[in-house]
């Protein structure tokens, strides 16, 4: 690989030529060149050696500097300004099924399949529409059992039921778009955008100076900040911890270098500042993990999702919310049955402007 500072990693024919020549002009009747020789077998294991050390030169190269960093590489590079590269989720909508008879329903996981035999998932029992006359429609709420902007489907677009159901028509349509899919952030967009965080550094009064101002002067672990655009130069400060706000308070007193007047509060303490969610989850373990343990393991899974996305005034879609579930250790399957006490799973999450998003109750039904 070659630009404009000249590094050039030789290839392994390369190496090897340049040993055996090396030996050949230092050894008198020297054998490097004799197939099967001592020295011909030297020679390449010592340009074999040399090229693992030109391979590592080679990523430290490639990577050490974020503008053309990938993978990993990236990842470490943006964790330092507290970037994550934005997973694939699933997608999710409304499926419309035919009631042809009373008395049937739809139950919860039951597996969809499109076209291309790509699957999707109800997720809550679909009860009968009730009649009186049939046939009569119902709508199932749906989601994709894989991830990506293909997931997305159209509007009118059929699912077949894999195992029918007496007294419904296996085939239903999507009755408006898929939303909430998407794929993997690519390392190019994820770039563009620590690049862009690196390049336009915070200056005084962005939200990222108050934010690394109230974790110097308090004892806090996550911070947001919301303006109060009205009544400038005043903001609020909300947080995670248990500092006291007289903590803040004696920070400004003592003319730190952000002056303004602040309205404070720990989320951890004061529900004035939560955006509560809870939660009812029917869930299996895989073998060897206790209930208890995957539970601490989903709450901690979900808490990390509200620290690193959430915020005021911010929606956390549904489909994110599922996918950090999904990703628990030691959780087998799950259905997520019900979101903040309205009787459905499907609600997206979009705190206010003085709240953040805050997990404040789990109900779990274990499957043995």
């Amino acid at each position: 690989m070659a630009d404009d500072i000249n590094y050039d990693r030789p290839t392994l024919s390369e190496l090897i030529a340049r040993t055996r020549g090396d030996m050949a002009g230092k050894v008198t009747n020297s054998l490097a060149y004799i197939r099967g020789s001592l020295e011909w077998g030297i020679s390449a294991a010592l340009a074999g050696a040399v090229s693992l050390t030109y391979g590592a030169i080679d990523q430290l190269y490639r990577n050490i500097l974020a503008d053309r960093s990938t993978a990993t590489w990236l990842d470490r590079k943006a964790s330092e300004f507290n970037l994550v590269r934005q997973v694939a989720t699933t997608s999710g909508g409304i499926v419309t099924f035919t009631w042809t008879a009373g008395g049937q329903t739809i139950p919860a996981g039951t597996v969809l399949t499109d076209a291309a035999g790509n699957e999707y998932t109800t997720f809550w029992i679909t009860a009968d529409p009730g009649g009186p006359l049939y046939p009569d429609d119902g709508t199932a709420a749906v989601f994709s059992s894989y991830t990506g902007l293909a997931a997305n489907i159209a509007t009118g677009t059929e699912l077949t039921i894999t195992t029918p159901i007496a007294g419904i028509t296996s085939v239903g349509v999507a009755a408006a778009d898929f939303i909430n899919g998407s794929d993997l952030e690519t390392d190019d967009d994820f770039r563009e955008r620590t690049l862009d965080r690196i390049r336009n550094t915070p200056q005084g009064g962005a939200d990222a100076d108050y934010e690394v101002w109230a974790k110097s002067v308090a004892d806090v672990n996550e911070v947001w900040v919301v303006t109060a655009v009205e009544e400038l130069p005043q903001f609020f400060v909300i947080y995670n911890g248990s500092a006291a706000a007289v903590t803040v308070q004696a920070a400004i007193d003592a003319a730190k270098p952000i002056q303004a007047q602040p309205t404070v509060g720990s989320v951890d303490s004061d529900p004035t500042y939560q955006f509560s969610v809870s939660l009812d989850i029917t869930a299996h373990a895989l073998a060897g993990y206790a209930d208890g343990d995957v539970e601490d393991n989903i709450e901690a899974a979900i808490s990390e999702l509200f620290d690193q996305q959430g915020g005021p005034s911010i929606t956390i879609y549904n489909s994110a919310l599922r996918n950090a579930i999904s990703n628990a250790e030691g959780l087998d399957y799950y259905t997520l049955d019900d979101v903040n006490s309205d009787g459905t799973g499907l609600d997206d999450l979009a705190s206010g402007v003085t709240t953040v998003h805050y997990l404040t109750a789990v109900a779990y039904t274990w499957i043995p």
